[in-house]
């Protein structure tokens, strides 16, 4: 895959390094990435699960606290300017993102499938209660006016989307207009440290 090499030899960002900098109490992304996804040329990389304590509720969806309030501003921004902003998914166990895996495979999809469109258990950024989902989580979300808003309001919150084209040139994985990540804290970038692996 092409920059695969350069990105994992480097893989803390400007960004990152930023943090780094300011922060030092933060740690260096850990760039070891998911061997049997690699094994058909798409890279996902590790994060942990939230603590259960660190878990509240926004719209009957479990959250990392330090995303609950954000998100709960962001979204009545949307709905004031007439954009109804919904959560599809927010928090996902890893027990839960290995049940996942484990249907696909069960149903024969191929790994390169399987690993396209679905990160292994311990390797998602759902896993930290900071990646939202909204809703519909499907291709079409990509030309709606709710992700239009997003492009251009999302970033006063805290808010950025991971799945991006670059995003994808990079890693394989596609792209996905419906997952945002919540990185509006310190805390919250350490939590996520390891997205310095992919952009």
């Amino acid at each position: 895959m092409g920059g695969i090499a350069s990105f994992l030899s480097g893989c803390t960002t400007s960004l990152v390094q930023a943090q780094l900098s300011s922060n030092p109490q933060l740690h260096s992304p850990n760039c070891e990435y998911h061997t049997e996804s690699a094994s058909v040329g798409i890279y996902h990389f590790r994060f942990s699960e939230a603590n259960k304590k660190d878990l509240v509720k926004v719209y009957g969806h479990k959250v990392h606290k330090l995303v609950a309030e954000p998100l709960k501003k962001m979204i009545r921004a949307a709905r004031s300017q007439g954009i109804d902003l919904k959560i599809a998914s927010a928090f996902r166990s890893i027990n839960h993102q290995e049940g996942i895996i484990k249907r696909k495979k069960e149903d024969g999809t191929s790994l390169k499938q399987i690993y396209f469109f679905s990160a292994p258990s311990g390797f998602s950024e759902h896993h930290t209660g900071l990646a939202i989902d909204f809703y519909p989580v499907n291709s079409k979300f990509e030309y709606s006016a709710t992700y239009r808003w997003l492009t251009q309001n999302a970033d006063k919150y805290g808010f950025v989307q991971t799945f991006t084209e670059s995003n994808a040139n990079k890693t394989g994985v596609s792209v996905e207009s419906w997952h945002w990540k919540y990185i509006g804290h310190p805390q919250a970038r350490e939590l996520l440290m390891n997205m310095g692996c992919y952009t």
